[in-house]
């Protein structure tokens, strides 16, 4: 147990942290009731950037819980090098990884943030939900992954490199031509 790196959790003293640090701890010990806890405390946000992946809500389900399995078979592993919610975005982007692999995506249903967050009413007014969901689409899951994490969550695109296991230039790079494939797919749009 002692081996968790403590010192991340000092930059921010909030009691939040603080309990989170205590919950990891108990659920390394085989506290069941602790993962619980985090369980709680993190799966709508967990839920939301899987059914945004992936389009479906029942993939999604399934994927929340693989994940939560998944970390719970690894706390041992969670040394503290980044925050929980860091560590269960990894493995739940890694499950979505895998599932891709396995069979197509269903598709994406764009939501109003995702639109938000690309520019929709700014940069291309003409543009249809439906013409939107097909560029999102389009995009590689770790392209639409960023800008789901980046754009629409507010992450830093060095966060957003930690969850999903590629380098913070890597990522910068993704998100770099994940806005540009878009900005093309919705160009064309407006033309046709």
């Amino acid at each position: 147990m002692s081996d968790i790196v403590i010192e991340n959790y000092a930059l921010d003293r909030s009691s939040s942290i603080d309990t989170e640090l205590s919950l990891v701890l108990a659920a390394r010990r085989g506290d069941r009731d602790a993962f619980g806890a985090l369980y709680e405390r993190h799966k709508d946000a967990v839920y939301w950037f899987v059914l945004r992946s992936v389009g479906s809500r029942e993939d999604a389900e399934d994927i929340v819980q693989e994940a939560f399995c998944r970390a719970l078979k690894a706390i041992d592993r969670f040394h503290g090098q980044a925050r929980f919610l860091t560590w269960i975005y990894r493995i739940a982007a890694r499950v979505c990884a895998d599932r891709a692999r396995a069979a197509p995506l269903r598709g994406l249903r764009v939501s109003l943030e995702i639109a938000d967050a690309i520019g929709r009413d700014d940069e291309h007014p003409g543009v249809t939900w439906q013409a939107l969901e097909r560029a999102m689409n389009d995009l590689p899951l770790i392209h639409r992954q960023l800008v789901l994490l980046c754009d629409v969550q507010g992450f830093s695109s060095r966060v957003a490199a930690e969850m999903l296991g590629c380098s913070a230039i890597s990522a910068r790079v993704r998100l770099c031509r994940a806005h540009e494939k878009l900005r093309k797919s919705l160009s064309a749009e407006e033309v046709c």
